[in-house]
């Protein structure tokens, strides 16, 4: 089953294969689908950018903001 045709749907195990997928939708799709982790099968081994994306450019302020109020105090 595709990743579009899964949104909206549990399963008790879902088999992932995240080296295969593309964009950071799918990745969250697919490991969303499975009611928990002990349910969630992966096929192959895959690079970490594809569960991960670069934080938004609020989360970057803030934590540039935050950075610089450390230094100070």
């Amino acid at each position: 089953i595709t990743a579009h045709k899964a949104q909206g749907q549990t399963f008790e195990s879902v088999v992932v294969d995240l080296a295969g997928c593309s964009g950071t939708e799918a990745p969250y799709v697919m490991l969303s689908r499975a009611t928990s982790l002990r349910g969630v099968i992966v096929l192959r081994a895959f690079d970490k950018s594809k569960i991960t994306c670069r934080s938004s450019e609020d989360i970057r302020k803030e934590n540039h903001r935050l950075h610089v109020l450390a230094l100070r105090t």
